[in-house]
C-alpha cells in the first residue's frame, strides 16, 4: 500500500526561502509539506500545479520547466501518475474479504454497514486501545512549547487474517516528515546464508530450532523523533486531542532502528553477543557448544538445546515482549521449512520454497494468461539472451517482466540454485526486455512448476575424501611459512568438526557479446549445500584456463569467506577445504610447485590460488565434467544433464580419476539376474527391497513373461 496525495491546494514561501505546499492527503487531512521533500515523492503533480499557476519562472519552481515544456509527454506523464494512483487504490480483495483502502477509514465504516457487523470498527478501537495501554502516546498540555516538534498524520492500514479476523494497524504518514540522519535509522537483518548456516550447526550438535515473533515489537521501543499528532473519534475520551508520540510507532522513519537497538540491548542482557560473522546472528557460550539467535526485524530464529528457556527469558513478566506463532519453524522468511525429531534431536531438515512457487506460477498465470509447461531444464541450451533479436516489450509487460526477475531472484536466495544462471542471464535484460525474454521467462517459470519440490536436504555426515590423493609439496621456497590466517576476535572452537568442500566451473566465452565467461561456485559443510555463486566474469579470458583460473581463484575467497564465517561462529574446521574443479590444467598448475605460468596476465589469480593451497586453506582436486555440481551455474545444459545434476545433489563421492564412485547391488532369481549401479548412495529401502523373497521372485517372473512375449533374450535382459 501507498500513501498518496490528492491534490495540492496552495503554496507559501517562508522567511529564508523555503517553500511549503498545502497538499490534500488521501484520507481527507490536510498539512502543510516541504516541496522539496513532495518533489521527490511526485513532481509530475506538482509540475501541473507550477504550470496551472504559472510559477516555473520563479525561485524554486523553474526545475517544472523542463518536464512541463514538452506538452504530448507532459500530459503522457499525468496520465501515467494517475493511471498509477488508481492502480494503488484499486479494490483489494484477501481471503474472499473486501479490505478497505490504506487510510480509508469512512470505506472501512461503510463496509461494516454493508456486511451487517461492526468487524472492521472493532478492530480499529481494539488498535486504539492497544496504543493507549501501551503508553504510545502522551496527552500535550495546553502550554507545551512545540518548537522543534513536526505534525504527522495516522493513516490507519487494513488486513485480513486467515481465520477471517479483522486487522487494523495505525501507522504514521512518516513519508511527510524529515527523519533523523541516516545513520540514526540504519538497522541490519539476518543474512540468509547465515540462517542456513545456524540451522545446520543446530542440527550437527543435537540442538532444537524455534522461531518467535515479537508482538506489536516496535512499540516496545521509545523514539528518538519529535512527532505530535491528532487522535481520532476511535480514542474515546482521548478523541481531538493532540499528542506527543513517545513510542517507535509503525511508519515513523526511524522506528526500526530503535526497535532494533532495543532487541540488540535485551539479547544483551542476556549474554549473547553479536558474531562477527554477521551481526544481526547473536551468540552465547552453553556447555560444550554454543547456541544462537537469529533476528529478522521481529521474526527470531532460537537455536539451542533449550530454546523455550531464552524465551522465557524475554518474555513477560521476566522480559519487555510477548510473543506469538512460537513454534518449531514451518515457513520462515519465505521459504518451507521441514524438520523431524527423534526425542530432542534433529533427525531431517529441509529446505524448499514449494509454498513460494506454488503462489508465484498461480499468479503469474494470472496476470500473463499463460498455460505453464513443465520442461526438464529451465533454458533452451541453444538460446542466448545477448544475441535475440526479437520485438521489444511494451507498456505493462515491462514492469511485469521486471517483476518476474525479482521473483526468480528471491527463489535464487532460497535455495534454488539450479536456476541461477538463467535468472543472471535474464536479469541482465531488465531495463530493455525483449518478447524472446518473456518467452524464456514463460520456460522458467514452466520448468520451476514441473521441479518445485526440490529441496536443500541438510546432510550433516562429513563426506569420506579418503579416495583423494592429495600430495604435500614443499611450497616454503616460493611463500615461506605460510599459513591460514586466525581471525582476530575467534570464539574458542566447541562442538563437532566440520568439512568443508565445494565444487567450481567457468564456461569459457559463454557470453556472444562480450565474450566474457561465467564462473559457478557450489560450497558444501560436510554434505549440505550452504553457499553458491553465478556470475559473468569481470574480465575477457583468452584461453579456457585463464577463465578456469579467474573461477578458482573467486572459489577461494568465497572458501575463505565460508571458513571465516565457520571461525567467527565458534565452529572447528577439520582439514583444508576441497575445491573441485574439471580443468585439468587449471588444477595442475594450482596444486603443484613445479608446474609454471604461462600466461602471465593471469598472474594475480595464479598466485591467490596457489598461496591458499600451500597455507592449507584449500585443495584443489580434480573430477569429471560429467559430476561437477557447478556445470548448472555456468550455462544453459541438455534437460537430461541436468536433471541428472538436480537429482544428485547430495555431496558425491567424486574419485581422484574424476569419475564417481559406483553403489553396486545384485540379486538372482533362476536364470534371471538384476545388478542396479548408482552414482550416488544406494537408499537403505532399495538395498532391504533387494534382499527380500518376495522381490526375487517377482523378478523372476517379469524376466521370464518378457522373454516369452517378445521371444528375445537379449531383448529382455536389456529392459
Amino acid at each position: 500500500d501507498y500513501y498518496t496525495f490528492s491534490k495540492v491546494l496552495n503554496h507559501r514561501t517562508l522567511a529564508g526561502g523555503k517553500i511549503e505546499v498545502d497538499i490534500l492527503w488521501d484520507n481527507g487531512e490536510t498539512s502543510w509539506e516541504p516541496l522539496a521533500m513532495m518533489r521527490k515523492d511526485d513532481p509530475v503533480t506538482l509540475a501541473g500545479y507550477a504550470k496551472e499557476k504559472k510559477l516555473t519562472d520563479q525561485r524554486g519552481w523553474k526545475w517544472a520547466r523542463r518536464i512541463a515544456k514538452n506538452e504530448k509527454k507532459f500530459v503522457r506523464l499525468l496520465k501515467l501518475m494517475k493511471a498509477t494512483k488508481k492502480h494503488n487504490n484499486t479494490t483489494k480483495y484477501k481471503f474472499g474479504v473486501k479490505v478497505p483502502r490504506t487510510g480509508d477509514v469512512k470505506g472501512a465504516m461503510k463496509l461494516d454497514q454493508e456486511n451487517g457487523n461492526k468487524l472492521w470498527f472493532e478492530a480499529q478501537t481494539l488498535e486504539a486501545n492497544t496504543l493507549i495501554d501501551l503508553d504510545v502516546f502522551e496527552m500535550m498540555p495546553q502550554d507545551f512549547d512545540l518548537n522543534g516538534y513536526q505534525y504527522v498524520p495516522l493513516i490507519y492500514a487494513w488486513d485480513v487474517k486467515f481465520d477471517g479476523r479483522r486487522r487494523a494497524r495505525l501507522v504514521a504518514n512518516g513519508k511527510v516528515t524529515v527523519g533523523p540522519p541516516e545513520a540514526e535509522i540504519w538497522s541490519g537483518v539476518v543474512s540468509t546464508d547465515s540462517v542456513r548456516l545456524a540451522m545446520f550447526l543446530g542440527m550437527l550438535n543435537g540442538q532444537k530450532i524455534l522461531a518467535a515473533d515479537i508482538s506489536s515489537a516496535y512499540l516496545m521501543a521509545n523514539t528518538k523523533e519529535k512527532m505530535y499528532t491528532r487522535l481520532g473519534p476511535e480514542f474515546g475520551k482521548y478523541a481531538g486531542k493532540l499528542a506527543i508520540i513517545r513510542k517507535a510507532l509503525y511508519g515513523l522513519i526511524g522506528s526500526c532502528a530503535q526497535f532494533h537497538r532495543h532487541l540488540c540491548e535485551e539479547l544483551s542482557r542476556l549474554g549473547f553477543v553479536p558474531s562477527k560473522a554477521d551481526q544481526d546472528l547473536w551468540m552465547r557460550k552453553s556447555g560444550d557448544c554454543y547456541e544462537y539467535v537469529a533476528k529478522y526485524i521481529d521474526d527470531l530464529l532460537i537455536i539451542s538445546k533449550d530454546p523455550m528457556a531464552i524465551l522465557d527469558k524475554m518474555k513477560k513478566p521476566n522480559g519487555p515482549y510477548e510473543f506469538k506463532g512460537v513454534g518449531s519453524p514451518k515457513y520462515y522468511l519465505g521459504g518451507d521449512v521441514k524438520i523431524t525429531y527423534q526425542g530432542d534431536s534433529i533427525t531431517g531438515l529441509s529446505l524448499t520454497a514449494e509454498t513460494y512457487i506454488k503462489r508465484i506460477c498461480e499468479k503469474i498465470e494470472g496476470l500473463m494468461n499463460w498455460k505453464l509447461k513443465s520442461f526438464m531444464n529451465p533454458m533452451d541450451p541453444n538460446y542466448h539472451a545477448e544475441t535475440d533479436d526479437s520485438d521489444f516489450l511494451e507498456g505493462e509487460e515491462i514492469p511485469l517482466y521486471r517483476m518476474m526477475v525479482g521473483s526468480l531472484n528471491w527463489l535464487v536466495t532460497l535455495g534454488r540454485y539450479d536456476i541461477h544462471y538463467v535468472v543472471s542471464t535474464l536479469a541482465r535484460h531488465m531495463m530493455i526486455p525483449r518478447k524472446g525474454h518473456m518467452h524464456t521467462m514463460k520456460r522458467v517459470f514452466g520448468y520451476l512448476k514441473g521441479n518445485y519440490k526440490f529441496a536443500i536436504h541438510y546432510d550433516i555426515k562429513q563426506p569420506d575424501f579418503s579416495m583423494h590423493k592429495i600430495e604435500k609439496y614443499d611450497w616454503f621456497p616460493l611463500y615461506g611459512n605460510v599459513t591460514e590466517e586466525v581471525p582476530f576476535g575467534m570464539p574458542e572452537p566447541l562442538g563437532k568438526e566440520v568439512v568443508t568442500s565445494g565444487f567450481f566451473d567457468s564456461s569459457h566465452a559463454s557470453c556472444l557479446v562480450t565474450r566474457r565467461s561465467t564462473t559457478c561456485v557450489l560450497l558444501f559443510v560436510n554434505g549440505t549445500p550452504i553457499r553458491w555463486y553465478s556470475k559473468r566474469q569481470n574480465t575477457v579470458e583468452t584461453s579456457t584456463y585463464g577463465s578456469e583460473t579467474v573461477a578458482g581463484r573467486i572459489a577461494v575467497d568465497l572458501a575463505v569467506e565460508l571458513r571465516y564465517n565457520l571461525m567467527m561462529l565458534g565452529t572447528p574446521i577439520k582439514g583444508a577445504t576441497i575445491l573441485f574443479g574439471d580443468n585439468k590444467s587449471m588444477v595442475t598448475n594450482a596444486s603443484m610447485p613445479h608446474s609454471t605460468l604461462k600466461k602471465r596476465h593471469s598472474a594475480n589469480n595464479y598466485h591467490r590460488v596457489r598461496e591458499a593451497v600451500a597455507s592449507h586453506t584449500v585443495a584443489i582436486v580434480h573430477c569429471d565434467t560429467k559430476y561437477n555440481l557447478a556445470d548448472m551455474g555456468t550455462k544453459a545444459l541438455p534437460g537430461p544433464t541436468h536433471q541428472f545434476l538436480l537429482k544428485n545433489q547430495s555431496f558425491p563421492p567424486v574419485s581422484t580419476a574424476g569419475e564417481c564412485k559406483q553403489d553396486k547391488i545384485e540379486t538372482s532369481y533362476g536364470d534371471a539376474k538384476l545388478v542396479l549401479s548408482v552414482m550416488s548412495r544406494l537408499d537403505e529401502d532399495v538395498i532391504h527391497a533387494f534382499g527380500e523373497e518376495s522381490f526375487r521372485v517377482s523378478m523372476g517372473k517379469f524376466y521370464s513373461d518378457l522373454s516369452n512375449s517378445s521371444g528375445d533374450v537379449e531383448q529382455a535382459k536389456y529392459d
